[in-house]
């Protein structure tokens, strides 16, 4: 099958953020939660984001091959990956951190989804029906977390730095010249990457609002954020390396085998 770079590049960086996502929630997933059920949760929520990743992989990958899907995301060295900083954001096991990065993610990767169906290629709808009942679920779960934590003014102080600190983050999902590039090909109405995060920050600022937290950051400098390079462009928050490292390591050890 021939697909155009452009949707390529594009499809890679989507399985790219969920690998992240995925495998950073993962990482301690019993140590997370107030309580047994919620981490199970966890679990089955991260296993969703790593299934998301394959599926994306398995349709740019001409061999379909696990190999070949393992090496797009094993053996590409860090400044070649072209993850968000949202995706690769690292939490430190704080449950809040956990929530509010979710939710943001969640709430951004759902304007991706609007964005892909709006191409209308078959190889992108044939997964992002799927893909999309899964992430709508997430989004409910984080939104349903945020709302009771803010309940109190203890959780809702905590939730506010935590929004200051992950907020900026948002900007750079959208960042770099690949948006525009395929809406300009594809799209009788372009959607710029500006239109994108508008419309993302629009419904992030809705939800803060009823969490009774300030929001950190104007539409505006949020805009001006666009334009740094940043995870699209392989430049990447710091200890991201570290991380590399460490969910690669097994990998490395036995770049022969499969796996899936």
């Amino acid at each position: 099958m021939n697909i155009n770079p452009l949707i390529k590049q594009f499809l890679l960086e989507w399985a790219e953020d969920e690998f992240w996502v995925g495998h950073l929630m993962a990482k301690k997933v019993y140590d997370y939660g107030p309580d047994l059920e919620e981490n199970i949760a966890i679990g089955s929520i991260s296993q969703d984001e790593m299934g998301h990743c394959r599926m994306l992989l398995r349709t740019i990958t001409e061999s379909k091959s696990e190999k070949e899907m393992d090496k797009l995301m094993y053996e590409r060295s860090p400044e070649k990956l072209r993850v968000s900083h949202l995706a690769e954001y690292w939490y430190e096991y704080d449950w809040v951190k956990l929530i509010i990065k979710q939710l943001f993610y969640e709430v951004v990767d759902n304007e991706r989804f609007k964005f892909s169906k709006k191409l209308s290629l078959q190889i992108i709808l044939n997964i992002s029906n799927i893909m999309e009942r899964e992430e709508s679920i997430h989004l409910e779960h984080w939104t349903e977390w945020a709302l009771i934590i803010s309940k109190d003014e203890k959780g809702r102080m905590k939730i506010q730095e935590t929004v200051d600190e992950i907020y900026p983050l948002i900007s750079d999902f959208f960042s770099g010249t690949l948006y525009k590039e395929i809406s300009d090909k594809y799209l009788d109405v372009p959607s710029k990457p500006e239109d994108l995060l508008s419309q993302s920050l629009q419904k992030i600022n809705k939800i803060l609002s009823l969490l009774n937290v300030d929001i950190p950051y104007s539409e505006e400098q949020m805009m001006a954020k666009l334009v740094q390079k940043g995870g699209r462009n392989g430049n990447h928050s710091e200890g991201f390396s570290l991380l590399y490292d460490e969910l690669t390591t097994v990998y490395r050890e036995s770049p022969d085998m499969v796996w899936s």
